[in-house]
């Protein structure tokens, strides 16, 4: 081999081990994105949010450690449950699920029977779907989830039934 192709070769396994280390440089960079990622989604999972509506028009936010929220699993849309099993601060109040959505803001369904999310095709201007000013007669497929409560709720919708002896804070 000549000087030309030394050089060459050189030059040529100096640029394979800079591509290596900018290759492995992204890796980590991409892991530590998806682990970030992968944590902000388990702790959406670990709480509910209440918005709890009253008669006087008035909400209040009231939020569920992951503990204190099983009293709601099983639970559909337009079912009562009582403030005692959800915490302490509601005793005395009697409260309606009347809709809610789950941590990636699919919207519940009312008239769907399951936990599980389905694309429904909508038309005209019903929960889950708005439709564009001048969209008259189209047709659209959307995403919701049925009005079965599951520990992947987010938020839930909730109408006061029922007033307990202390107002809700």
């Amino acid at each position: 081999m000549n000087l030309v192709q030394v050089k060459i070769l050189s030059m040529y396994f100096c640029l394979i081990t800079k591509i290596n280390k900018l290759i492995a440089d992204f890796c980590i960079k991409s892991i530590s994105i998806f682990k970030l990622y992968c944590d902000k989604r388990e702790n959406m999972a670990d709480k509910t949010i209440l918005n709890i509506g009253n008669s006087d028009g008035k909400t209040s936010k009231f939020i569920l450690e992951a503990d204190k929220r099983t009293p709601l699993y099983g639970l559909k849309v337009g079912s009562e449950i009582e403030g005692d099993l959800l915490a302490d601060e509601l005793s005395g109040y009697v409260f309606k699920i009347t809709g809610g959505s789950d941590e990636d803001g699919v919207p519940m369904r009312a008239d769907l029977d399951t936990s599980e999310r389905k694309r429904i095709l909508f038309k005209g201007r019903t929960a889950g779907y708005k439709p564009k000013k001048g969209e008259k007669g189209i047709r659209r497929r959307k995403l919701v989830r049925g009005a079965e409560v599951q520990d992947d709720i987010a938020q839930l919708n909730l109408k006061v039934i029922k007033a307990g002896k202390a107002p809700i804070e």
